[in-house]
């Protein structure tokens, strides 16, 4: 049983909404092609589909050749399988450890862009958030809930440590699917060999925009299914 932590639960109007949630993470993927240029998306894509045709168990149709055509591919397939876009997740941690090893400067790219863009988001709701669970993911929280995707609106807890740190449970991710075959083929890594999560890389280029300090982040548990994740200052 985990204890200890302040639970956050998604309201009853709060529901995600699958389409503008693949959307949002095939367009992440874009930043990273930027970095990798076209060989990215063309394995990418393979990968994306080989995942898709596990969980279905029905092979592909369609003719897929570019991100674009990959959204839809996706979006199509979520009445079979509505964590479709997890195979975004798996197919870009796959093909970053193809190029490159590990993954790399394409992920971080992409975490920081969308950092800068959610601090604009949440300047505008004047929220001012303070270096603590409470001061910061409630009001990302809010910021989310108002987004298309709400991809934020999900359960999760956190607590303060006295250390400074902050930990945050996730009982089971929207990326778990994805994270989880990555971490079954010994993937999901970072360039230091330690587990990599994308949700807590974008969490630390938050605070370090919002703040100005440099985070970092271990994973305690992993896809247990839980996630349990430590962030402090680094």
């Amino acid at each position: 049983m985990i204890s200890g932590y302040k639970m956050i639960y998604r309201e009853a109007d709060e529901t995600l909404d699958p389409k503008a949630f693949t959307e949002s993470n095939v367009k992440g993927m874009r930043l990273v092609e930027n970095i990798y240029g076209p060989v990215f998306t063309a394995r990418a894509i393979v990968h994306a589909m080989e995942f898709i045709e596990k969980k279905t168990g029905e092979k592909p149709t369609q003719d897929v050749k570019n991100l674009d055509q990959l959204s839809q591919y996706l979006i199509s397939e979520l009445d079979k399988y509505p964590s479709a876009y997890c195979a975004v997740t798996y197919s870009q941690v796959k093909t970053e450890s193809e190029l490159q090893g590990r993954t790399g400067a394409g992920t971080q790219l992409e975490m920081i862009d969308r950092a800068k863009a959610a601090k604009v988001e949440l300047e505008a709701t004047s929220a001012k958030p303070t270096l603590n669970g409470q001061g910061v993911f409630e009001k990302l929280r809010l910021m989310h809930a108002n987004r298309p995707a709400k991809n934020i609106t999900i359960e999760y807890g956190y607590k303060d440590n006295s250390d400074g740190s902050t930990e945050i449970f996730h009982p089971k991710c929207l990326l778990y699917d994805g994270c989880k075959a990555a971490l079954d083929e010994g993937l999901l890594k970072r360039s230091d060999g330690r587990p990599r999560c994308a949700l807590s890389a974008f969490s630390c280029q938050m605070y370090k925009v919002l703040m100005g300090y440099n985070f970092d982040y271990e994973m305690k548990e992993v896809c247990k299914p839980q996630c349990i994740i430590r962030i402090f200052v680094a």
